[in-house]
């Protein structure tokens, strides 16, 4: 929090959120004073004739490189209220998200809310940031060295909340700088001893707008993407685990939810080549565990075949394509926002 003047700042309980009432460098985005990507402010008191969704998930929920008007949310809220839906969707997307820290915006200020209807975002490589507590081990290049809370799996796969609160900004060069006898080095799924490279420099730009890895990412995992997504190991099974457990409190809080499908440019790639995603058997999971499934991959190798992915991922999703995206939302979700346990898997195609 040592930037008054960024779009992210510390958050002890998160690693970081959404400072309020600010915008980003680029002026594309824009906080309000509870700290969602909102133009205008927004009652934690739902009007009784208001459909209330929220939205979480990281950068592509966020809606990294469009403004506000042309999230898909914004599409999404237009979509319902043209079929008369007197609906609002409120972003709690935040960059650099795993799944763990979306769920934890929710305990901590999304179910405040009383949304109706609860979207979660499930962007596939977030699995690999659930088992990560500092950036720094996970992409050595980020501009967002800070520390986050993770889950870890217990007896029955049950959850237990580790580096919670984060180690402060001003803490965090001298906590990796000795992270070789720190407690929290166990739980750091990226930290190998024999190739730590304490760099102070690395601490130099605490807050960043730049959130997106693929050139970036750790060539720890990229060799064996289909084992780490294995439930039979660790990241496959705490991805799994956190996202049920989101959907399933959630639902508990009276929501209905519906999990997003965001896949990644090289993913839609694979696919539309006739070639297996790696973590298929994951999404198959959960697809066939009974969770309300927003596949977009059918959407976005549809939208590729009219336009390059090139032009459609900027690197996150274009405008044109946050508006399609959308519009597919828009379309899918019982806007009624009753519980629909068999509605099952939308592809937006349909």
């Amino acid at each position: 929090d040592q930037n008054p003047d960024g779009y992210l700042k510390y958050d002890g309980a998160l690693g970081w959120s959404i400072r309020p009432n600010s915008k980003s460098k680029n002026l594309l985005y824009a906080s309000n004073s509870a700290g969602l990507r909102e133009s205008g402010e927004v009652s934690i008191e739902k009007d009784s004739n208001t459909v209330r969704i929220a939205a979480f998930g990281d950068s592509f929920v966020h809606a990294d490189d469009v403004s506000n008007l042309q999230t898909w949310e914004s599409e999404a809220q237009t979509v319902l209220q043209q079929r008369g839906v007197n609906a609002e969707v409120l972003n709690f997307g935040v960059p650099g998200y795993g799944i763990d820290q979306a769920y934890l915006r929710y305990q901590s200020m999304g179910k405040n809310y009383s949304p109706d209807i609860v979207l979660i975002g499930f962007q596939p490589e977030n699995c690999f940031r659930n088992v990560n507590i500092n950036r720094v081990f996970y992409t050595k290049s980020t501009d967002i060295p800070l520390f986050k809370p993770r889950f870890v799996l217990g007896e029955g796969e049950s959850l237990r909340l580790v580096d919670s609160p984060t180690p402060e900004p001003q803490s965090v060069e001298s906590t990796i700088a000795g992270f070789d006898s720190s407690p929290l080095a166990k739980w750091e799924y990226y930290y190998h001893e024999s190739d730590y490279d304490p760099n102070p420099a690395r601490s130099s730009k605490l807050f960043s707008l730049v959130e997106f890895l693929a050139s970036t990412i750790s060539e720890k995992w990229s060799r064996s993407e289909e084992a780490f997504y294995s439930m039979d190991s660790e990241g496959g099974m705490l991805c799994y685990s956190v996202l049920k457990q989101f959907e399933s409190e959630a639902k508990n809080n009276g929501s209905q939810v519906y999990i997003i499908h965001f896949p990644f440019e090289k993913y839609v790639k694979k696919s539309m080549q006739g070639e297996n995603i790696p973590y298929a058997a994951l999404l198959e999971k959960i697809k066939s565990s009974g969770s309300n499934v927003i596949d977009l991959e059918p959407l976005l190798e549809k939208k590729a075949k009219e336009k390059s992915l090139k032009e459609l991922f900027i690197p996150h999703y274009s405008p044109e394509l946050n508006q399609s995206v959308g519009t597919c939302v828009g379309a899918s979700i019982d806007s009624a926002g009753t519980r629909d346990e068999n509605r099952g898997v939308s592809d937006c195609l349909a």
